[in-house]
C-alpha cells in the first residue's frame, strides 16, 4: 500500500465489494509499457476504512523491479551478467503469455490518463436533491410520533 506512484494511468472510478467493505476504486496501468499494476482507493464507503482513502495498492505479480544503476549504467549489461537485450526477449515472451495483464471476464474500457484528470475539473459535480415532506402526494410515507 503506498501514498504516491509515478508514471500510472488511472481509469475511471468504479466500486468494488471486499469483505471488509464497499469502496470506490480506480485501476491503474504502467504509462510506458501499458501494464496492469493494481488499483488506488479514492473512497471508502464505510466510516472505519477511511484511512485507506488515496492509497495505491500494487499487485506485486505484475510489477517488475529494475536497479536503477545497471539500467543507466554505460555497460550494458546487468549485474547478473544478462544483456538488456535478453532481458527485454524475457518481457516480450511475459507479455506474449499474457502474464503481464490481469484477467477479467470483460475487458475494460482503456483508462484516459490525463484527459480524464482534466476534464473531470471541468465538470461541477451534482449536488444530491433533498427530499422534503411537501415532495409526496400523500405527505410523509411514515407518520410521525
Amino acid at each position: 500500500m503506498f501514498t504516491e506512484t509515478r508514471n500510472i494511468a488511472l481509469d475511471p472510478p468504479s466500486i468494488l465489494l471486499m469483505d471488509s467493505g464497499t469502496y470506490t476504486i480506480q485501476e491503474f496501468i504502467c504509462k510506458t509499457c501499458e501494464a496492469y499494476l493494481g488499483w488506488k482507493f479514492v473512497r471508502a464507503h464505510d466510516g472505519p476504512e477511511r484511512w485507506k482513502e488515496g492509497h495505491f495498492i500494487l499487485e506485486l505479480d505484475f510489477v517488475q523491479e529494475q536497479d536503477a544503476s545497471s539500467a543507466s549504467s554505460a555497460a550494458g549489461a546487468d549485474d547478473d551478467g544478462q544483456s538488456p537485450v535478453q532481458s527485454r526477449e524475457a518481457q516480450e515472451a511475459a507479455i506474449a503469455a499474457g502474464l503481464h495483464k490481469r484477467t477479467l471476464s470483460v475487458d475494460p474500457k482503456p483508462p484516459k490518463g490525463v484527459q480524464q484528470g482534466r476534464r473531470s475539473v471541468l465538470l461541477t459535480p451534482k449536488k444530491p436533491r433533498r427530499i422534503e415532506v411537501d415532495d409526496y402526494d400523500d405527505g410523509p410515507f411514515w407518520k410521525p410520533r
